[in-house]
């Protein structure tokens, strides 16, 4: 595996769109005025066609080769904990919080999702708030990585929950998770979005999506046919100036934004499915 870091001044839109666009296993991180870009590239094609965009476009980078001993400090970049409202969230087992309602015990190995990173810090918060409303009892997450949301789903909701993701180590890293956390009782499903059969014709009342902002465009249609009328949707994974361009997407599939929270450059947003006034 390969990771090729650079950065991108803010500015530049259209740069850092086509970058997000086009990659699944990706990093990006704002500060000050530049986004600092990590792309992970399992295949050596992948590499060379990618150092011919940056060269064309004059874009210096650093390409790092990464063994699997290297693979935890890079995706564990730090030992701290994480905490909400009801949880401390930390990647060593015996690191426990008296003060928190939940302890939650992640190891990230090469599946992204610790609660570090702002994107799955916000949803996690709208979880905690959602909860406190109303009852669900049909959840899923979609693009689970380590299994993190769907473990916070199953402390705070007797849901019937289903955790998803395509990419290859997520699967083994959330039953690892799983196990580690004592929990059960959520079924983990193969699939790239809505694709496996046995979503077919399957409805939720609440849908968690941590992705980036071409995959939550495609699923547009999908959230809407697979989440029963008035449920929740949640998405994250996406910019601050990215967030009109959702709102206009997913009205037109009877999405009504409910709130949005903040988090740095970060946005996440809670709609309701609205198909009758």
């Amino acid at each position: 595996m390969r990771k090729l870091s650079f950065k991108i001044n803010i500015s530049n839109n259209k740069k850092i769109y086509s970058f997000l666009d086009k990659y699944q296993n990706i990093s990006i991180f704002p500060d000050g005025e530049f986004f600092f870009i990590d792309i992970f590239l399992l295949e050596e094609k992948d590499f060379f066609s990618e150092i011919k965009n940056l060269e064309k476009e004059l874009i210096p980078y650093k390409s790092t080769i990464i063994s699997d001993l290297d693979l935890a400090p890079i995706y564990n970049l730090n030992h701290r904990s994480v905490k909400s409202e009801l949880f401390s969230i930390s990647r060593v087992i015996n690191k426990r919080s008296k003060k928190k309602k939940y302890n939650l015990f992640i190891s990230q190995n090469k599946s992204f999702g610790t609660g570090c990173h702002e994107s799955t810090f916000l949803l996690i918060k709208h979880i905690e708030l959602l909860v406190k409303k109303r009852f669900f009892f049909q959840a899923l997450d979609l693009g689970t990585g380590t299994g993190i949301l769907a473990f916070i789903l199953r402390k705070l909701t007797n849901a019937k929950i289903i955790a998803s993701d395509i990419d290859i180590f997520s699967k083994d890293c959330f039953f690892k998770n799983l196990k580690k956390n004592n929990l059960n009782n959520i079924f983990f499903q193969v699939s790239n979005g809505f694709k496996n059969k046995n979503f077919k014709r399957k409805k939720f009342d609440l849908i968690v999506s941590n992705m980036l902002l071409n995959f939550q465009k495609e699923m547009a249609k999908s959230f809407f046919l697979n989440l029963e009328n008035n449920g929740i949707l949640l998405i994250s994974g996406i910019l601050k100036n990215q967030e009109n361009e959702i709102i206009i997407k997913f009205s037109k599939y009877k999405f009504r934004l409910k709130k949005k929270t903040y988090m740095n450059n970060w946005a996440s947003l809670i709609f309701i499915k609205k198909v009758f006034e």
